[in-house]
């Protein structure tokens, strides 16, 4: 029997579609929020179920608010502090335009940034794309593209 190997390709748009999600998604929504939604209520709120003038139940209603609270929060930091390290690998452009287009509470144009940086719009494209290129693979989000005529099964092409 003779044994393929099919060397794995990237497929360079779907990467940077899917780092662009997760920066404009994700990560957006990670630095966006403030953990205020998940706080212990202070004030009284109505509920059809009569009151319960015991404090176990309360405690537990502040534990739970507490958890995942402390839950949010150790995730948010796990995800904003892997992003900004991966974007400190990349060149001092790279970062520029990373962290000027996606990672700033209000992202600038495109416009805005290949002015700032003295490039022409088609020098500013190809960094850009360069960048997303890195950022995927270095943030393992990288999207592989799989042969049509390789495929041994009608189910793996479907889900291509």
């Amino acid at each position: 029997m003779e044994r393929v190997q099919i060397k794995p390709v990237v497929d360079k748009a779907a990467t940077k579609r899917k780092v662009k999600k997760y920066l404009m998604g994700e990560y957006r929504d990670y630095l966006d929020k403030l953990p205020s939604h998940i706080e212990p209520k202070i004030t009284s709120g109505f509920s059809i179920t009569p009151p319960d003038f015991s404090n176990a139940n309360q405690n537990r209603r502040t534990e739970d608010v507490a958890t995942a609270r402390e839950v949010f929060e150790e995730t948010r930091n796990t995800v904003i502090s892997s992003v900004t390290n991966v974007v400190s690998q990349l060149d001092i452009d790279e970062q520029y335009i990373i962290t000027k287009r996606f990672l700033q509470h209000r992202p600038k144009t495109d416009t805005e940034i290949y002015m700032g940086m003295n490039i022409s719009p088609a020098s500013y494209k190809r960094k850009k794309a360069h960048a997303l290129e890195r950022l995927g693979f270095l943030l393992e989000m990288e999207v592989y593209m799989v042969p049509m005529n390789k495929c041994k099964s009608k189910e793996m092409k479907e889900n291509v």
